[in-house]
């Protein structure tokens, strides 16, 4: 009769528990997410819930990780976008006033308003 190793019986029977236990901390750590700091879950990728899960991390403390890590890397990102296209919708503005004129563009002939600053 074959001797079995007992280190790999028990690692067998570890990663079978720690693939049960992961569903339930999932789901309790995006539950936190959403209650304590207002961010859907579905921004976090799954490779940062897994990584905290085989750390050891607790539900608790995974939302407030996933938290830091979804405004250190999302917010500036869409930041610089924002402004990027912002810059590049001003200049595609003023590039079209300057073609047409001001009576298209919207300025203060089209409108009728009166310069406030009168040359003395």
């Amino acid at each position: 009769m074959a001797r079995q190793n007992r280190l790999k019986v028990k690692a067998k029977s570890l990663c079978e528990t720690r693939q049960a236990a992961y569903p339930a901390w999932r789901t309790e750590a995006r539950t936190e997410l959403e209650r304590r700091h207002h961010i859907p879950a579905a921004a976090i990728p799954e490779r940062v819930w897994s990584k905290l899960f085989v750390r050891g991390v607790d539900p608790q403390a995974t939302a407030d990780r996933a938290a830091i890590y979804y405004r250190s890397i999302r917010p500036a990102g869409l930041l610089w976008r924002k402004e990027k296209i912002r810059r590049a919708a001003s200049r595609t503005r003023s590039a079209e006033a300057n073609t047409t004129g001001p009576s298209v563009g919207g300025g203060p002939a089209a409108t009728g308003a009166l310069p406030t600053h009168r040359p003395d």
